[in-house]
């Protein structure tokens, strides 16, 4: 009986809700990224032009159980997936993590990896994988960790996979309104003036 209870937890931790603290260190690495760039103060160094439009992000659940979804089935690095609407971060140790500070890893990598390829005058042009976190007009978000447990093919390291979800409108064609920092909010929104983002009311 305590074998099967320590397998069951065991099994658990593997793919766990992710702790509220590391749903907002995720949530705050997007919006900390999606304030730089409406600020016009993003881009290695380079100032980008200035979003009217970006929305503040909030943690929704239904996607972090899609997000959960795609990470149990252990995607590996060459996953291409969907164009944008998901990030998907694949990490290999030899030190068991728990899934949680995967996650926190993973959001400091996709702010480390924004706009790589880019420059500032065709970065609102093109939507990308490492552009999408600026994405104005998406603000939920639902990420989850599964640890796929040690990969064969990379001898005794264990794999980690992280995923985000974004919901993400149709017919979008570029990342966000040129402008003054929210002076363009979408009806419902209204300005965060300290961050410069569009606050759902």
């Amino acid at each position: 009986m305590k074998l099967m209870f320590l397998i069951l937890v065991l099994l658990g931790c593997s793919s766990a809700q992710l702790r509220k603290d590391t749903q907002d260190s995720l949530v705050n690495a997007h919006n900390d990224l999606r304030s730089s760039v409406a600020k016009g103060m993003f881009l290695k160094g380079t100032r980008v032009p200035k979003a009217s439009n970006m929305r503040k992000m909030k943690w929704d659940s239904s996607l972090a159980t899609a997000a959960q979804n795609l990470a149990n089935s252990c995607p590996n690095e060459q996953y291409n997936g969907a164009e944008y609407g998901e990030n998907v971060f694949v990490w290999y140790t030899k030190v068991p993590q728990t899934v949680d500070s995967i996650g926190v890893l993973a959001g400091q990598f996709w702010y480390s990896e924004f706009g790589k390829g880019s420059n500032a005058t065709n970065l609102n042009n093109i939507i990308t994988k490492k552009t999408q976190m600026a994405l104005a007009e998406i603000d939920s978000i639902g990420c989850a960790v599964k640890n796929c447990r040690t990969d064969p093919s990379k001898g005794i390291l264990i794999k980690y996979v992280a995923v985000c979800k974004y919901r993400v409108p149709e017919n979008v064609s570029s990342l966000y309104k040129v402008g003054e920092a929210c002076s363009f909010c979408d009806p419902g929104f209204k300005c965060e003036n300290w961050s410069g983002l569009c606050v759902r009311i």
